[in-house]
């Protein structure tokens, strides 16, 4: 199991990025296998395209959060790649999600997008475009690239 976390504090633009994700992935020709919407426009899916499957959810910051992740995954355990939202280090959920879950530096294959928060100001919807247009070309690299090749 491979997963690719998409980590910030809160209000940082997770689930936005991990929604745009899915669109290009939609784009790209992958199947939506389940899809649930929830509260706050929260979501979680599971994709395929040529045997590839890949779950996301967009939100990972409570415990029955991190539950549900657990258990929608146990109901797909032949994914290959989990995209999902993590808090910044040193908050708890992250370190709830990482046990739960059993991601750990040597025994998973994972790498992270890590976001911040965006300034206040004059400038400020022309440095969250930028910000976001920077952020989904890595994201989506990353996700394009081995481990994952999705």
């Amino acid at each position: 199991m491979d997963f690719l976390l998409i980590s910030g504090p809160q209000a940082s633009g997770k689930t936005s990025l991990i929604r745009r994700m899915h669109t290009h992935f939609i784009s790209q020709g992958y199947n939506i296998i389940h899809r649930y919407f929830y509260h706050n426009n929260d979501f979680r899916c599971v994709l395929e395209k040529n045997g590839r499957k890949v779950l996301m959810q967009s939100d990972t910051d409570l415990p029955g959060c991190i539950l549900n992740l657990k258990n929608y995954y146990a109901s797909y355990p032949d994914v290959d790649v989990i995209i999902t939202a993590c808090r910044n280090d040193p908050d708890p959920m992250r370190n709830r999600l990482f046990g739960d879950l059993h991601i750990t530096a040597l025994g998973n294959i994972h790498f992270e997008v890590p976001l911040g928060r965006m300034p206040r100001g004059a400038l400020r919807t022309q440095s969250v475009a930028w910000y976001e247009a920077q952020v989904d070309k890595i994201a989506i690299m990353a996700a394009s690239a081995a481990p994952f090749n999705i």
